[in-house]
């Protein structure tokens, strides 16, 4: 095999691990709506964090499961930024949480991560 056959091959299992992973999301948001969130707010992100208004809760949703925390746990949300070797910059969400870990919610660029940042402070108490 030549070195484009090699690169072709490599470019369709990405395709087709990101479909698996994107399918799996979306059976994961689909029993999370089933326990009965009300999905009002999608704020995107790496894990994809959503909000449900009328139960004052967030949900952090990936391939593997989801986590609720009620809004009354969050102790703070602020941006922050790491500069790193793979990528120049790294901006998330850092949701510091009353008797649990840290969610890092991982954003593409600056704007989106302040505009949900905005977001969020908009929603939560």
């Amino acid at each position: 095999m030549g070195g484009m056959h090699w690169f072709i091959l490599i470019v369709v299992l990405l395709a087709g691990l990101a479909f698996y992973n994107w399918q799996n999301s979306q059976n994961q948001l689909s029993l999370l709506k089933k326990q009965g969130f009300t999905l009002a707010e999608d704020l995107k992100g790496q894990p994809n964090l959503l909000v449900d208004i009328q139960a004052r809760e967030l949900a952090v949703v990936t391939p593997k499961g989801f986590q609720r925390y009620h809004f009354d746990r969050v102790q703070s949300v602020e941006l922050r930024f790491e500069n790193g070797v793979q990528q120049p910059e790294n901006y998330h969400l850092y949701i510091l949480l009353d008797g649990a870990s840290p969610l890092e919610i991982h954003y593409e660029n600056e704007w989106l991560a302040q505009d949900q940042l905005n977001r969020l402070h908009a929603i939560l108490p």
